[in-house]
């Protein structure tokens, strides 16, 4: 999809999928780093994903990947 590899996934206990959407990614290292929780907040734990894609570590997280509806429509 050429979409960007992300460098680093957060791993931190407390850092599990919330209810709320806020930011997923941020700079670690100067690389992309992805949080499940919240990529603005304290206490992260990076380890290094070996490249993955945005949508991989979504799904990891058990956080559900949605196909944007203009997408869906042109499908139709």
């Amino acid at each position: 999809m050429g979409s960007k590899l992300i460098a680093y996934s957060c791993d931190a206990p407390g850092h599990q999928p919330g209810s709320m959407p806020p930011d997923k990614l941020t700079v670690h290292q100067r690389e992309w780093a992805f949080c499940a929780y919240d990529a603005r907040a304290d206490g992260h734990r990076w380890q290094k994903t070996g490249g993955a894609s945005y949508e991989d570590l979504l799904r990891r997280a058990g956080i559900a990947v949605t196909v944007p509806i203009l997408e869906f429509a042109a499908k139709r």
